[in-house]
């Protein structure tokens, strides 16, 4: 069965027939029942869409946009389709330390 990561781009078809894409967005880790702590639900989360905060909104918020996102529980983890990840993309030769520090640790 395919374990969703972060940053995957995934496509749903749910039992109803209905299709969401997008990237994984989050990912809550299994946590095993312990006594008096509560359980938390195996889930991730699907960006479906981002939008621009208004204006003045965006100086009142940390946050400048809005992201749309659908929850997918492991019980349908069985209906992704694993699309492409952007992981890859990331060029790590193009980050340098600022001017007058030390190099970094490779």
């Amino acid at each position: 069965m395919y374990e969703p990561q972060v940053n995957d781009y995934v496509k749903w078809t749910t039992a109803l027939g209905m299709v969401h894409e997008g990237w994984v967005y989050f990912k809550c880790n299994y946590t095993p029942k312990k006594k008096g702590f509560p359980q938390r639900e195996h889930y991730i989360t699907i960006e479906l869409g981002v939008k621009e905060k208004p204006y003045k909104e965006c100086q009142k918020s940390l946050h400048k946009k809005n992201h749309v996102l659908l929850l997918c529980y492991h019980t349908h983890w069985h209906e992704l389709e694993y699309i492409k990840n952007r992981r890859d993309d990331v060029d790590a030769s193009m980050y340098h330390s600022q001017e007058g520090r030390y190099a970094d640790i490779q």
